[in-house]
């Protein structure tokens, strides 16, 4: 009766120790591609950064630019003024 008994118990246990075996593998699988997804989010990450830094030099060139176009339009109309009122 108990020799039935314990077959019985390790028929219901051998799928069980077969799906536990599967859901491990794929349970590494899955790490295995966070990894490489983190990895690859980090690279993103750094890309942005480097992108931002270089979008705000860009900026910072753009109002300096402007600024000097600012300043030469003002020199222009003064020499214009100057022309003006010499001829």
């Amino acid at each position: 009766m108990l020799d039935y008994k314990i077959k019985e118990l390790k028929r219901d246990i051998t799928p069980q120790q077969n799906e536990i075996q599967e859901l491990k593998h794929e349970t590494l699988e899955l790490d295995g591609r966070l990894k490489y997804f983190n990895m690859v989010n980090s690279g993103l990450g750094l890309t942005v950064d480097e992108n931002r830094n270089k979008q705000e030099l860009m900026m910072k060139s753009n109002r300096n630019c402007r600024h000097q176009i600012g300043r030469n339009d003002t020199f222009i109309r003064a020499f214009r003024n100057q022309v003006y009122w010499v001829a």
